[in-house]
């Protein structure tokens, strides 16, 4: 037995299933299409095709912990189920600007101390 717990991709509602071995479930077939964050208004993210230049927006609660790592005109794969955007794929690494760190400790230059920084996006 396997617990999942399940999210519709269409209704967003979420439900606890037990699965046996057996059991055979159908596949959902995603299409990924690569696109260019442009900006965020506050309660919507938004992008463009890079190969259609068409424009869309998600709203925050579908890019969740991905926030954090957008910066404007960064590429990323946007996953589409029956043409509607369900999840996006961020690069496996991000260049950002540290803009402000607290100062060093005096005498630390020996450790490894790690310290808080403040990256480009506020996080």
């Amino acid at each position: 037995m396997v617990q999942t717990k399940l999210k519709s991709v269409k209704s967003g509602s979420i439900i606890e299933n037990r699965f046996r071995s057996e059991d055979r479930i159908e596949q959902a077939y995603l299409e990924t299409h690569e696109m260019e964050y442009l900006y965020s208004d506050g309660t919507y993210y938004h992008f463009m095709n890079t190969e259609s230049f068409e424009q869309f927006h998600l709203p925050a609660d579908l890019l969740e912990d991905s926030i954090p790592y957008l910066i404007p005109n960064i590429k990323i794969q946007v996953e589409f189920y029956e043409n509607r955007p369900i999840g996006i794929e961020l690069p496996p690494s991000v260049v950002m600007k540290v803009v402000s760190t607290e100062p060093a400790i005096k005498g630390a230059t020996v450790s490894n101390v790690n310290k808080p920084a403040t990256l480009e996006t506020g996080s």
